[in-house]
């Protein structure tokens, strides 16, 4: 995916200490010079340009961090901190469901965020809001998305023949998934989600633990006309044999992967396939959840997955797997604008990651990955998505879970208005249906 700059979006950024994405060391006292949303110059020369540009907005980052914008790659933008299933594919009304994904937009931007994937759109939002800020009608990070996701009727959970489930699409047949995956793409969207297995956290035992949710042949369907119209396939599997079975299918990223053995590694491995960890709700969970209301049973369950993930992806990172950085913001345990770098964190803690790494990947190697040219590095001639941060990320990765330490965000040369809203919006009642969890799980709640 290109990113068209927009002109008169300049900006210099002097004196800052670079991390520049490639995993080189920092570079001390070195300038950035943004002109018409595109890097122009990184060093001495950037100081020696921005001498000729009159009114030039300059931000003073002596002293501090200057590094690629983070690219989340798995953002629920449209699901709104929920609190539920029901709440979520139920009681958002779609004409709700997308201002509040349009408000939420601000709250990731501010975290230092200005590229997402959204893995599941409700409602199938995600391809009008993605448009809506590529063209400039609202203010977020830049986008790809999927539609609603795809699973056979037995994996939805749903009463038979109840409709309205605003985020997945039942289909049964190849007809059905081959009807489903064009209307898909007339819709817009930039990739297919597949749910290939169950939750650890529903305990469906119907679906028999490791029992994939589409066949063999099914998968091969939906790959095969997902590919053939140009469009990538990830899938949800939690199930190291849903997990097995989609990498044999062809699917381009695939999700979770926690009870994977090393035969079912093994073949994800040789596959080619992009695994998306996505701990950081695994973690919020076990560790903090029972502060804000999460049942004893659900914290025990995450606490077990999270084990089980840590041992087998820590592997995966050791054969040279590659991988995405994702946070799943989007639920009451994950809320937009608190935990996005956290999967850092995490990665470095359980899978074996240098904090470099972990940087290098939620930047320059998320961008390439999901398909944004020219992004994720600070380079003359790259898009001018730039952080200021105060401290060195390298030393401590957590401070970028700190807003406060996010002195500045810029966005194809536009320096960003990060600060706060005058007070935060009130939720409306149908938004709080059989919560899984009292309250949001913030940082301050946290620390507290």
């Amino acid at each position: 995916m290109t990113t068209t700059p927009r002109p008169d979006r300049s900006i210099l950024i002097r004196g800052g200490n670079v991390l520049d994405g490639t995993g080189a060391a920092l570079r001390p006292a070195c300038s950035v010079l943004i002109r018409d949303g595109v890097i122009a110059e990184v060093g001495t020369r950037a100081d020696t340009q921005a001498s000729s540009l009159p009114d030039l907005p300059v931000v003073d980052a002596t002293g501090k961090t200057v590094m690629p914008a983070l690219v989340d790659a798995h953002c629920h933008i449209t699901y709104g901190d929920t609190n539920s299933i029901e709440e979520m594919m139920f009681y958002t009304r779609p004409e709700f469901g997308a201002l509040r994904a349009a408000w939420n937009c601000k709250r990731v931007l501010r975290a230092g965020v200005t590229t997402i994937s959204e893995p599941n759109s409700i409602h199938n939002i995600g391809p009008a809001l993605r448009d809506a800020i590529a063209s400039g009608m609202i203010e977020g990070p830049r986008m790809i998305t999927a539609g609603p996701a795809l699973a056979t009727s037995h994996a939805t959970g749903l009463p038979n023949g109840l409709t309205g489930f605003a985020g997945v699409v039942p289909i049964d047949t190849p007809e059905e998934a081959i009807k489903e995956v064009r209307r898909q793409v007339n819709d817009g969207v930039d990739f297919i989600k597949l749910i290939g297995s169950a939750e650890a956290t529903t305990m469906n035992t119907s679906l028999g633990g490791e029992q994939p949710t589409f066949s063999s042949a099914e998968l091969q369907v939906l790959v095969g006309e997902a590919h053939r119209l140009g469009r990538k396939i990830a899938i949800h599997a939690r199930s190291g044999q849903a997990a097995a079975e989609a990498a044999r299918a062809g699917a381009d990223w695939i999700f979770h992967c926690s009870f994977m053995n090393e035969q079912q590694l093994d073949v994800v491995a040789k596959s080619g396939a992009v695994l998306l960890p996505t701990l950081t709700y695994l973690a919020n969970m076990a560790e903090w959840g029972l502060k804000v209301g999460v049942s004893h049973h659900l914290v025990n369950l995450c606490q077990l997955e999270l084990k089980a993930a840590a041992r087998i992806l820590s592997r995966a990172r050791e054969i040279g797997v590659p991988m995405l950085i994702g946070s799943e913001a989007g639920f009451a345990v994950t809320p937009y604008g608190e935990w996005h770098a956290r999967e850092m964190e995490l990665f470095v803690e359980y899978l074996g990651y240098s904090p470099m790494d972990a940087l290098v990947g939620m930047t320059a190697g998320n961008a390439s990955i999901l398909g944004f040219d020219g992004l994720g590095l600070i380079d003359a001639g790259k898009i001018g998505d730039v952080i200021v941060v105060d401290g060195d990320p390298v030393a401590d990765i957590r401070l970028l879970m700190d807003k406060s330490k996010i002195l500045a965000v810029v966005k194809e040369g536009e320096l960003l208005d990060t600060r706060p809203p005058r007070r935060e919006r009130t939720p409306m009642p149908q938004e709080v249906i059989h919560p899984m969890s009292a309250e949001r799980l913030t940082v301050e709640r946290v620390r507290a």
